[in-house]
């Protein structure tokens, strides 16, 4: 069994439209049949992870283990969080973000693990609600 984590906003959910992105789901979802551990790291402070963990389990059906990684406490949504340590941490292989050049996944890929741009676009959206 291997690691595999997903990013949250703009990866496997559109929170313009507060949907989950169809395409990365499945990817998602693909992991989960495989065997994989797969696990959430967002860059939401803990109370939007914990709203994360929440939409997920009611939405997709899924317990996932999601992991707060902020890079500034006073933002919601940091653009340069500090996911690296977390997926080193979790021993993931595979990270699947839509900020795929930000520095601390450019030090995560310099130790290694594969960091994916998912193919989700916003005619991706699968189930709104």
């Amino acid at each position: 069994m291997v690691t595999v984590s997903f990013d949250f906003d703009h990866t496997i959910f559109d929170e313009e439209n507060y949907c989950f992105i169809n395409e990365t789901v499945s990817i998602l979802r693909d992991h989960i049949d495989a065997g994989d551990r797969v696990i959430i790291v967002t860059s939401r402070i803990q109370r939007m992870a914990d709203e994360a963990r929440d939409l997920i389990l009611k939405h997709l059906k899924l317990e996932l283990e999601v992991f707060s990684a902020p890079g500034n406490a006073d933002d919601l949504h940091d653009s340069d969080p500090i996911k690296s340590d977390i997926l080193i941490t979790q021993g993931a292989i595979k990270h699947y973000d839509d900020l795929v050049n930000c520095s601390s996944l450019l030090l995560a890929k310099n130790t290694g693990i594969e960091i994916v741009l998912p193919p989700a676009t916003k005619a991706s959206i699968a189930s709104c609600y």
